[in-house]
């Protein structure tokens, strides 16, 4: 399923009505593109496309863009869809980039641009780390 292919669910008409297309969240395109780079590093080639599933239980299929591997690192773009939800990262490109560790196994996860930096205890994040909430850190981390 694709963005434009979601279903959306019925929405009570008035007040806090956004729209009838649904949308994808910063984080769910952030896990995509993760995954599609790290499918490059282990493949050897950066998917167009990858399926994901949502907290929800939808499995649901982004596109993938400018992806590249060189062996050692892969990258791989998400452009966010947010459907008719008002939201100003509508159409941001979520940027993964993977690389090989040292001595190989597990995965050490680190912000890039645009990410911020956990300062304050209280969202089940260490401080001073990348500020990726837990379900798309996980979305990811369970492939490796």
């Amino acid at each position: 399923m694709t963005p434009d292919d979601a279903q959306p669910k019925p929405r009570a008409a008035g007040r806090g009505r956004r729209g009838a297309r649904t949308g994808f969240t910063t984080g769910a395109n952030a896990a995509a593109a993760a995954t599609a780079a790290a499918l490059g590093l282990v493949s050897g080639h950066v998917p167009g496309r990858v399926e994901c599933l949502l907290p929800n239980g939808q499995r649901v299929t982004f596109a993938i863009d400018d992806g590249w591997t060189d062996g050692e690192r892969a990258r791989a773009v998400s452009v966010k869809d947010a459907g008719d939800d008002p939201d100003v990262t509508h159409g941001a490109r979520l940027t993964a980039e993977v690389r090989r560790l040292s001595g190989g196994g597990g995965m050490l996860v680190l912000g890039g641009t645009g990410v911020g930096i956990v300062t304050r205890p209280g969202l089940g994040l260490a401080v001073g780390g990348p500020a990726i909430n837990p379900v798309p850190r996980a979305a990811t981390s369970w492939r490796t």
